[in-house]
C-alpha cells in the first residue's frame, strides 16, 4: 500500500476525530440547556479569522455562538484538508455548519452544500468585487461566498538582490515587466546555483498553481472543454518547471519536497533570492516560521511571464459554504454575511493580509491611504488567472501533479509525464 493511500485510510480519520474532539466544548458529555445556537465553522483559523469570530460572538451574545474548528495549513496541505472535509461530509456530520472551501473545490463540494442565493438579496450580492462574482457561482446558483482572495507573488530579498551584478537594471524590470527568459538569464549570471528561486514542487495543488499560471498565461481558454496536454503550451510549461531545477539549476533539487511553508522556511534559512508565494504570506505568523529577522528585507513583485505572452498571477482564496446538514442554516448565514461586512473584511486584511472580496474596501480612499500596498495587490489581481470550475478539476489536478513531480525529479521525461498524465485522466473520465 503506498503512502498516499495509507494517509487517506488511517491518518485522515484519526486526525478528524482528534480535531473534532479537541474542538468540541461539550466533550465532557454534560450538555447545558440553552437558547444559544452553536454554529461549527471549519477552516484554517488564523488570528484574523479568530478576531472576526470573536467580534461576531460579542455582537450576538446569548443568541448565536460560532465555534471554530481549526484545520491549519502547517498540519494539513490543501489536498489533505479536502480529503478530511469530504470524509466528514459524507458521514453527514452535524459538527459542520460552515466550512471553508478552496476556489477550486466548489464544484466538487456542491452536493454537500446548501445553495445561498435564497438567503442573499441582489443588493448583498452586488457588494462582491468583480473577481469574487466569478468564484462562488455554478451556473446561476450561488454555492459559496468568498471570504478572502489571495494572489501569487514573487517575493525577493532586497538586501541580497542589490549585491548581485547588474541588479539595478534588473530591479527596474522586476518592478515593471519581467519575462521568465530575462529572469533565467539574470539568475544564471548571478552565480547563485540552486539557491536563486524557490517554489513548492511537492505532489499537491501548490505545484499545479505554478503550472496553471504558465499555461493560462499562454492560453486563457486551455481548460475549456476536453483540454489536451499534448500541445505546445503544456510542453513548454512542464519543461520550464523541470528546467528550473535540472537545467538552469536556479531552484534546489529539494523543491520536490516543498510545500508553501517548507519552501518559505528554506528560502529564508538558506538566503535564497526569490520565492513564489502568496499575498497572505506577509502576515501569516501561524503557518510560517516568522522567527527570523530576515522578513524585513522581503519585497514583492508580479510574477514573470513568457516573452510574447501576457502577465498573469494565480488567483487563490477561500470561500464559505453552508452544510446541507446544518440545523441552524439561518444563523449560519448570518455569520457568512458578517464576514462580508466592511468591518470584518478590514480585519481580515489588516490582521492577515487577506485580500478583500467586496468592492467598497477597494473604493475606500482612507483605507487605501493607510494601506498603499493594497493598491499594488489590486493591480496584480486585475491580471489574475482563475483556475476552472470543473467538477473533476481536483482529480485532474492530482494526476497532473503526480506526473509533473516525477519529471521534475528526473525520473521520467517531460514527454512521458505528459503522455502518462493524459492517459490516466482519460481513463478516469471514462469511468465517471
Amino acid at each position: 500500500m503506498n503512502t498516499k493511500n495509507l494517509f487517506i485510510i488511517i491518518v485522515i480519520p484519526i486526525a478528524f476525530i482528534i480535531l473534532f474532539i479537541s474542538s468540541n466544548p461539550l466533550q465532557n458529555g454534560i450538555t447545558k440547556k440553552s437558547n444559544i445556537k452553536e454554529i461549527y465553522y471549519v477552516d484554517n483559523i488564523s488570528e484574523a479569522h479568530q478576531e472576526v469570530i470573536n467580534l461576531f460572538n460579542r455582537k450576538n451574545e446569548g443568541r448565536i455562538k460560532i465555534i471554530p474548528i481549526d484545520i491549519p495549513f502547517y498540519k494539513f496541505s490543501t489536498n489533505e484538508r479536502k480529503e478530511l472535509l469530504m470524509r466528514a461530509l459524507r458521514l453527514n456530520s452535524e459538527r459542520i455548519d460552515i466550512f471553508a472551501a478552496d476556489i477550486i473545490w466548489i464544484s466538487r463540494f456542491k452536493k454537500w452544500a446548501e445553495p445561498l442565493q435564497n438567503y442573499f438579496t441582489s443588493r448583498e450580492i452586488a457588494r462582491y468585487c468583480s473577481i469574487s462574482k466569478n468564484i462562488g457561482y455554478l451556473g446561476k446558483n450561488l454555492i459559496a461566498s468568498p471570504i478572502y482572495l489571495d494572489v501569487s507573488l514573487l517575493f525577493y530579498r532586497e538586501d541580497l538582490l542589490k549585491n548581485l551584478p547588474n541588479s539595478q537594471a534588473f530591479i527596474k524590470k522586476l518592478n515593471s515587466n519581467l519575462t521568465w527568459e530575462e529572469f533565467v538569464e539574470f539568475g544564471q549570471n548571478s552565480n547563485k546555483t540552486n539557491n536563486f528561486y524557490y517554489f513548492p514542487a511537492d505532489e499537491y495543488e501548490g505545484l499545479i498553481c505554478s503550472l496553471a499560471e504558465l499555461i493560462l498565461q499562454q492560453d486563457s481558454t486551455f481548460y475549456n472543454g476536453n483540454f489536451s496536454l499534448n500541445d505546445k503550451k503544456s510542453r513548454k510549461s512542464f519543461q520550464f518547471l523541470v528546467d528550473l531545477v535540472n537545467k538552469y539549476k536556479l531552484s534546489p533539487t529539494e523543491s520536490i519536497n516543498f510545500r508553501e511553508n517548507t519552501a518559505y522556511s528554506n528560502f529564508l534559512h538558506n538566503d535564497g533570492i526569490f520565492l513564489r508565494g502568496w499575498q497572505s504570506f506577509a502576515l501569516d505568523n501561524k503557518n510560517l516560521d516568522k522567527s527570523t529577522r530576515k522578513e524585513k528585507f522581503l519585497k514583492i513583485a508580479e510574477m514573470p511571464y513568457f516573452d510574447g505572452f501576457k502577465k498573469g498571477a494565480t488567483i487563490g482564496g477561500w470561500n464559505l459554504m453552508l452544510s446541507k446538514n446544518s440545523k441552524f442554516k439561518k444563523e449560519a448565514v448570518e455569520f457568512i454575511k458578517f464576514t462580508l461586512s466592511d468591518e470584518a473584511q478590514k480585519i481580515m486584511y489588516e490582521k492577515g493580509s487577506y485580500l478583500p472580496v467586496i468592492k467598497t474596501i477597494y473604493q475606500d480612499s482612507a483605507f487605501i491611504k493607510k494601506h498603499p500596498s493594497l493598491k499594488i495587490s489590486q493591480k496584480i489581481l486585475s491580471n489574475g488567472i482563475l483556475r476552472p470550475q470543473m467538477e473533476d478539476y481536483t482529480i485532474v489536478s492530482d494526476i497532473i501533479a503526480h506526473h509533473l513531480r516525477l519529471a521534475i525529479s528526473n525520473k521520467v521525461s517531460v514527454e512521458t509525464a505528459l503522455l502518462q498524465a493524459q492517459q490516466t485522466i482519460n481513463q478516469v473520465r471514462r469511468k465517471r
